[in-house]
């Protein structure tokens, strides 16, 4: 954990130069390491090698509990109906990349793109798997209201359709 935030500060820093110093801030852990992974996420710039990468690292802090999943179904540091937009904001951040790289998948030709696409696509699945294993109410809100089911059974669907195309 401390590599992480250690990694994820030098990150925030960057972000946002002219923000006080992340070392010793209140915010849990867990929000302090998605933040700047998240904001980066954002930016256009950003290419598919560096949103996978961003991806694994989630990936990996959710599987050694250091990133917890309420960091994406909750907002720790709001109340009220920002704080729940604030979580529904991060928890699209992960859903819509996996949208689109699995939308570019059924296009791309390129064997290079095209697992930079499903590297993305695989990795962001697995932060969305662990996401949606909630056990609070608000966090099964979040998913109803965001539509989380029928958009992952069309990942499905176009995975499905995709596999065949490389089967010799």
């Amino acid at each position: 954990e401390s590599s992480l935030l250690s990694f994820t500060n030098i990150l925030s820093k960057w972000l946002k130069p002219e923000s006080r110093d992340f070392e010793n801030s209140a915010e849990p852990a867990s929000s302090r390491i998605i933040t700047p992974l998240l904001s980066i996420l954002q930016k256009n710039e950003t290419s598919q090698e560096q949103r996978a990468f961003i991806f694994n690292v989630i990936r990996q802090g959710m599987r050694y509990e250091i990133i917890s999943t309420t960091s994406f179904t909750t907002v720790t540091n709001t109340r009220g109906k920002a704080g729940a937009a604030g979580g529904a904001q991060q928890f699209l951040q992960v859903l819509r990349p996996l949208e689109r790289s699995v939308d570019r998948i059924r296009e791309l030709e390129d064997y290079h793109d095209l697992f930079r696409d499903i590297s993305v696509a695989f990795s962001s699945a697995s932060v969305l798997k662990k996401v949606c294993l909630v056990n609070s109410a608000q966090g099964h809100a979040m998913l109803i209201a965001q539509d989380v089911v029928p958009k992952l059974m069309r990942v499905i669907g176009e995975i499905k359709d995709f596999l065949p195309r490389f089967k010799n």
